[in-house]
């Protein structure tokens, strides 16, 4: 197999790599790469399959410990950060309807975690997000002690 057989098997990777969602051929590509390397230097196929084997699993393997790592280390972002946060009700919230609430700045859609009213002007606090819509629930302003 010369070096151009195995440049073809990079090309057909890398595009397999663009038609799918996921981060799986790439390293296969990689792999193809070393191999057609080898063989400008060496005319032997089982050294250039050796090359491709090698190179496409450790690389496969070294980029799953670090999603790994990356994915045990995640942080929420975005509106997902916003769960658990504190927000002031600007339009009433009655039972099964929506109201209005502003966090960070922006005014979001909301609705009562429990169905049950919440007047302009009370502290909530985020529980869940569902689309762009808020679900709240009222801050315990109470003093303890």
């Amino acid at each position: 197999m010369s070096w151009w057989a195995w440049l073809l098997v990079t090309v057909v990777l890398l595009i397999g790599e663009l038609l799918t969602t996921g981060f799986f051929l790439f390293w296969f590509a990689l792999g193809a790469v070393g191999a057609t390397l080898t063989a400008l230097f060496t005319p032997s196929l089982p050294v250039q399959v050796l090359v491709f084997i090698l190179v496409s699993a450790a690389l496969l393997f070294s980029s799953r410990r670090l999603t790994e790592k990356m994915s045990a280390d995640e942080i929420d972002t975005n509106v997902h950060a916003l769960v658990g946060k504190t927000a002031l009700v600007t339009a009433d919230i009655l039972p099964h309807q929506k109201g209005q609430a502003k966090i960070n700045g922006e005014e979001w859609t909301c609705v009562a975690g429990d169905d049950c009213s919440i007047k302009a002007g009370t502290l909530v606090e985020v529980t869940a997000i569902q689309g762009v819509t808020l679900t709240v629930a009222p801050v315990n302003t109470r003093k303890v002690g």
